[in-house]
């Protein structure tokens, strides 16, 4: 569907039935070495983010370099749910939050004294 749209087709169909089996098949080799359109800018934004990180990385806790594929998002690939947080666990995050921002810890001394 892609290489359609790329090539000007409004239908795959009819792109196929114009198109070799060797010539559909040389596309395809191409994408493979210099892809276009939506995942050659995903793969360049990938390779921006993994040079920073690498750059940036603390080497005694991550002595392993990240590779450019790490920071491409997976199509089709179901992330696990995180678990819902009860009302009352919010409302406890809710309260430790204003009393950080107030600058006392609820138990806890007052940090601004």
């Amino acid at each position: 569907m892609r290489l359609a749209l790329e090539l000007g087709y409004a239908s795959p169909k009819r792109m196929l039935r114009e198109m070799s089996a060797s010539e559909y098949q040389e596309w395809i080799e191409l994408w493979e070495i210099d892809p276009w359109g939506e995942e050659r800018i995903e793969r360049q934004i990938a390779a921006i983010e993994c040079t920073y990180v690498n750059a940036n990385r603390d080497r005694d806790r991550h002595p392993l370099p990240l590779e450019v594929d790490d920071f491409i998002p997976k199509r089709g690939v179901r992330q696990e749910a995180k678990p819902q947080q009860s009302v009352a666990e919010q409302k406890q995050l809710a309260s430790t939050l204003a009393a950080v921002m107030r600058g006392t810890i609820p138990g806890g001394s007052d940090r601004t004294a």
